[in-house]
This record gives C-alpha cells, structure tokens and sequence, in this order.
C-alpha cells in the first residue's frame, strides 16, 4: 500500500458516521509485523484511527500470521461469508489484482458489507507486475473499479472514489532491489473507491 493511498483511505474513512461500537473487517491485512514495521503508515492512517473512534477491527488473510484474527480466502467458491460475519466496514486492498476469478471474489466480500455498511477498495491502477503470488495485471481506473463493484451490486452507492499518486519516495529508494530504478518517473497510482450498501 502507498502512503499517499492510506492518507486517501484515513481521509475518506473520517467522514463516514461510523457508530462507536462499529465492526471494521480488513481483507488480506497481512500481519501486525507487516502493518506496524514494513508499512507503519497501515497502522498509523488506517487501523489506529479507526480504533481511536471506539471500533473494533478484525484482520483477516489467507495465510495465518501473528495480528490475523481469521484465516479464510474470500476468492474461494464456497466461502462461507456467515461464519465470518457483516460488518459495518470493510475494507478490501490491493487484493483483486492478485485473484483469477474477480467476480466471485467481490461476491463474497460483498456478504461481508452488512445493511447500509461501508467498502473501501483499492487496486493499482499503474504498477509494475507483483506476484503476490500471482498477479493478473487488473489495473482499472477509478470509474472502472466502480462500475467491476457495482456489476456485482449496483445497490451500492458511491461515496469517493479517486486516482492516488505516489509522491514519498523514501520508501521506495530504501528498498535493495530493482524498484528503484522505477522511482523517478514515480508514475504509480492506485485506483480508490469507497461505496455504501443501501
């Protein structure tokens, strides 16, 4: 996740009238090492605000980490969505750009966004290729983001949607590998979107 992209979500998430007692679900989080070290700004724009106004988040991934609450995979078929729960946010980041079968993907998650609930989604819309452990190169614009979501609902409303680009490069340039030679053009963006279930 960019920097820039998590200021969007903090941005964006502070507006919306989220009940003290909210439940948040964040998809594909990865582990606390990796939203508190590896990316602290996860931690620090995203997850801490939304702790800060009283809600209670729910960190799920594929894989089973430390800081994971729910080991499941959303692209499967047969996901069972009522043994996860709905929530009153959900969040899904640059995931879809890593799964073969978008559709059953945003399906599922879709069960996740209870009555009236929130979903932020996010997607590179100009990347690099980044296996993860595969990647289908889905890099839509924001206004495409939306219509993919709304094709699978088209009973969510727009709230924000936008293009982000990565201007920090300080993360970037201390990295050791072949990203930087990408720096400094620095034409990466990522397609935002926030949407609310009627």
């Amino acid at each position: 996740m960019f920097v820039e992209e998590s200021a969007w979500l903090r941005d964006h998430l502070a507006s919306l009238p989220l009940a003290s007692a909210a439940r948040v679900l964040d998809i594909g989080s990865q582990s606390i090492e990796f939203r508190t070290v590896r990316q602290p700004w996860i931690e620090r724009n995203i997850h801490a605000p939304i702790r800060d106004r009283g809600a209670a988040i729910v960190n799920v991934d594929l894989q089973d980490a430390p800081g994971i609450d729910v080991v499941a995979d959303v692209t499967d078929p047969g996901f069972d969505a009522a043994a996860v729960g709905v929530f009153d946010l959900v969040l899904c980041c640059n995931l879809l750009e890593h799964v073969t079968d978008r559709e059953t993907t945003l399906r599922n998650v879709r069960q996740l966004v209870g009555h009236r609930g929130y979903l932020a989604v996010t997607v590179p819309g100009h990347f690099p290729y980044h296996a993860d452990p595969i990647d289908t190169m889905y890099r839509p614009s924001p206004r495409q983001l939306v219509s993919d979501v709304n094709a699978i609902d088209s009973e969510m409303q727009v709230i924000g949607r936008g293009s982000v680009g990565c201007l920090d490069r300080a993360y970037y340039l201390s990295r050791k590998s072949r990203v930087r030679r990408w720096v400094p053009p620095l034409r990466w963006r990522t397609s935002c979107a926030l949407l609310q279930r009627r």
